[in-house]
């Protein structure tokens, strides 16, 4: 027979509550050692980390005295090559009465040795130019043929020769030839796909008015720096650009020229002048010019040379229109060209019947050029107080 020993329930109780402190001073005690390790490998650890830490080293170039500045020699600037000449430029005319889309532009008066050329037949002692209109740094540059400068406000163009082709090949030429080549090009409304089959010269030029007095043929070619290029006779330059009307109105185009001008608006025929040949005298559908009932001599040499007036045109203010320009010259010789606007109900001084007219222009120029251009076209007057400007669209 055995005998089995049972526990109170007190003493279970009190066993219970050994093995639950017992547990938590085990628990307790495993932190503690843990702790205890990562300390110690902290201690161990962290100095050889500092010791490992990369160095920066730094290090000064010595500074060595330059004792041969003053042997040094100042560089002398390269001389640019001179412009081509200015000779035959006049400038653009500054309206009196500024519209309210115009652009105004200060007045600077540049001053430069006046250039003279000809013979003077009809303007007086030849054709002075305040500033370098070669360089286009005279404000409102851009008279004559142009200027080289594209902020000048004007009309860009291009020279063409009508007698080689763009590989510098021979083209069979004749005053037939340059008409029918004018022909061409007014038909296709002076297209760039209607040059292509002749050279064209790479500098571009700003024209703001057309205003060329009788002049040596070569002035053409050597304003676009292409006279080494491109002979003096069979060549045609054209000029396009957006402008806008400063003045609601009605007007028309007038002038001449030796030996052809052209102008369009929005690709219509607005004037058309061919001196010589004037049975083959280039016509385009549509234009209908409005011949005053006298004429009025041109300010050139030749005595058959009469003032036409192009097509009424109505145009309004702030209206921006493309304008294409286009002159030539056929035989060569002497070249020389005049374009003015009229503008229907103006009170213009009268002369043989005639009004007296202002230059059209893209962009206005100082009164002292204003008085310049004034002295040099001689008997032939031009208006001065009734000038608008249209402004090239930027």
């Amino acid at each position: 027979m055995s005998i089995h020993i049972q526990l109170s329930p007190e003493a279970i109780e009190h066993l219970r509550r050994q093995r639950r402190n017992s547990t938590i001073s085990s628990i307790m005690l495993s932190i503690v050692i843990v702790g205890l390790i990562f300390a110690i490998l902290g201690m161990f650890f962290l100095p050889q980390i500092a010791k490992d830490a990369p160095t920066i080293v730094t290090y000064e170039a010595p500074v060595i005295e330059d004792d041969s500045l003053d042997d040094r020699k100042v560089p002398v600037p390269s001389k640019r090559k001179p412009s081509a000449p200015a000779s035959s430029l006049s400038r653009a005319i500054a309206t009196s009465a500024v519209a309210p889309v115009s652009i105004p532009v200060p007045e600077v008066d540049v001053t430069a040795p006046s250039m003279d050329f000809g013979d003077g037949a009809g303007f007086g002692g030849g054709w002075g130019v305040t500033g370098d209109f070669g360089s286009g740094t005279t404000v409102g540059g851009g008279g004559g043929f142009g200027s080289s400068n594209p902020n000048s406000g004007g009309l860009r163009g291009y020279i063409y020769d009508l007698k080689q082709t763009p590989k510098r090949q021979p083209l069979a030429y004749s005053p037939t030839t340059f008409v029918n080549t004018a022909r061409k090009l007014i038909d296709s409304r002076f297209d760039e796909s209607a040059f292509k089959d002749y050279f064209k010269a790479p500098k571009p030029l700003y024209l703001t008015r057309l205003a060329v007095p009788m002049a040596p043929a070569e002035e053409g070619p050597s304003f676009f720096e292409a006279e080494k290029d491109i002979e003096p006779r069979g060549w045609i330059a054209h000029y396009r650009g957006t402008v806008t009307v400063p003045k609601t109105g009605i007007y028309r185009f007038s002038g001449g020229g030796d030996d052809f001008v052209h102008v369009m608006i929005n690709g219509k025929t607005v004037f058309n002048y061919y001196q010589t040949l004037e049975s083959l005298d280039p016509k385009t559908k549509g234009y209908r010019p409005e011949q005053p009932t006298q004429r009025r001599r041109a300010p050139f040499t030749r005595a058959n040379w009469w003032i036409r007036y192009g097509e009424w045109v109505n145009l309004s203010a702030g209206q921006q229109i493309e304008l294409d320009i286009a002159v030539g010259e056929t035989p060569g010789g002497q070249v020389g060209f005049l374009l003015q606007l009229e503008e229907k109900g103006v009170d213009y001084e009268m002369i043989n019947g005639n009004p007296i007219l202002p230059l059209f222009t893209t962009a206005p120029i100082s009164k002292k050029e204003e008085k310049e251009l004034q002295g040099k076209y001689g008997d032939y007057k031009l208006d001065f107080n009734h000038v608008l400007v249209f402004p090239i669209r930027r």
